[in-house]
């Protein structure tokens, strides 16, 4: 699998199992970088996430779903 990566120009930059025979050499500044990229990224989904639950908080805390409103008015047919 790394040799088809590096094959295609990939720079594998994930670092090596500490029990393996024979270790790749690891680029710390590229691993770093991804690692930094990956935070940015789980951040960026938090902040969906949180954004999300805000927004489904602020329709339901006012009871205003769709349900409620077309069975309200459909619920009256005692009037008949």
């Amino acid at each position: 699998m790394r040799a088809l990566a590096t094959a295609l120009g990939w720079e594998l930059v994930t670092p090596p199992k500490a029990n393996r025979r024979q270790p790749w050499k690891l680029n710390r500044k590229a691993y770093r970088r991804r690692n930094a990229i990956e935070r940015y990224f789980g951040r960026i989904k938090a902040m969906r996430g949180v954004h999300c639950q805000c927004r489904q908080r602020s329709y339901t805390s006012r009871n205003r779903t769709p349900h409620s409103i077309t069975s309200d008015s459909s619920s009256d047919t005692s009037r008949s």
